[in-house]
């Protein structure tokens, strides 16, 4: 009973999950590595990493997300994540290194940049830089965010789109002399960080928490009504897009369907390289009671871990099974055709 058969040689994983008005579904996640060659043709890891049920974050202090659940049925759109570090040609040390990666229609570029501290004497802030470096991890807290330390009345103050970042602050003209800041290390190219310039946005390209301000947005209204008539329902005006764990940018503009080319610039040591993400077509079929159900699967997530040359996909399919998943009996995934994959 809610087994699932599994004839890929990826990995899969059976679970219900129920939508925004409570309706229970069956829904089956398949999770597929793979490495990228030097040809640019990919292959079937040897090592397939299991289906995650619940997020998985970079420490144990859970502030910032690596990786979201693989059930995300009710995700209007792919997500596309980038992981890795910045890395010059060679593995040379650098003072900037431009980052570029591209997936079909979506394109997207930073500037990664050596640990610098700007430090303000006489009244003026002044940059203070270090050695440069061999790699900056793409991560949350290397980029733009933080706390700000120099709010008027000694309390602090959150940057809400990068809670866990650094060099962010509305009031570095309250600081006092001797007061220092650690500048982040991703920027975008186009709106540098400047002490006496607005702040810009944070740039990032690894999934975002569902407090932060682009995913709760879409949570509802969770007000005397909801409690009132709705709970513990989700509310009536939450939106489907709270589930892309993606930042806006990274969100795929259309149906993902494989075969999509890509790019990636700035992030191994061997240079620029490009591939194609794998065609396949999953299918699965549910026996539920008497009933059975056959459906394919849709991509949710890609995230390209691009130092180590690695691909992860997530695939997704589901059924609705209100008041019937007693009866759900499990599913036979198989693949029908993969395209793009060395044999």
């Amino acid at each position: 009973m809610w087994q699932v058969d599994n004839h890929t040689p990826f990995t899969t994983l059976g679970y219900f999950v129920r939508d925004k008005n409570g309706a229970e579904h069956w829904c089956i996640a398949v999770r597929a590595c793979f490495d990228i060659r030097s040809d640019g043709l990919l292959a079937v890891s040897e090592k397939q990493e299991p289906v995650r049920l619940a997020p998985v974050y970079t420490d144990e202090t859970s502030s910032e997300l690596s990786a979201e659940s693989d059930f995300a049925p009710f995700r209007p759109h792919a997500d596309i994540l980038l992981a890795g570090k910045a890395t010059a040609l060679g593995g040379r040390h650098f003072d900037s290194q431009p980052i570029r990666v591209s997936v079909g229609k979506l394109s997207k570029t930073a500037i990664a940049i050596r640990p610098r501290q700007i430090v303000k004497r006489k009244g003026v802030w002044e940059i203070s830089e270090q050695c440069p470096v061999d790699a900056v991890p793409l991560l949350w807290k290397n980029s733009l965010g933080g706390i700000d330390n120099f709010v008027p009345d000694g309390s602090t103050n959150v940057c809400e789109e990068n809670p866990v970042g650094k060099g962010w602050s509305l009031h570095l003209h309250k600081a006092k002399d001797g007061a220092t800041v650690d500048l982040p290390q991703i920027e975008n190219p186009n709106t540098r960080v400047h002490p006496r310039q607005r702040m810009p946005a944070p740039v990032g390209f690894g999934p975002l928490q569902p407090s932060w301000p682009h995913r709760l947005r879409w949570a509802g209204t969770y007000d005397d009504t909801w409690r009132n008539q709705r709970a513990p329902l989700l509310p009536l005006d939450f939106k489907e897009t709270f589930h892309q764990a993606a930042p806006p940018d990274q969100i795929y503009p259309d149906t993902l369907r494989g075969g999509e080319p890509v790019s990636v610039d700035g992030l191994h040591p061997d240079g620029p390289y490009t591939f194609r993400l794998p065609q396949a077509i999953l299918e699965a079929k549910t026996t539920i009671g008497t009933r059975r159900i056959t459906h394919r699967f849709r991509i949710v997530s890609v995230t390209i871990d691009a130092t180590a040359k690695k691909l992860d996909m997530t695939w997704n399919a589901n059924t609705p099974c209100p008041g019937v998943d007693h009866l759900v009996d499990g599913s036979l995934v198989m693949v029908r055709q993969i395209a793009g994959v060395a044999r």
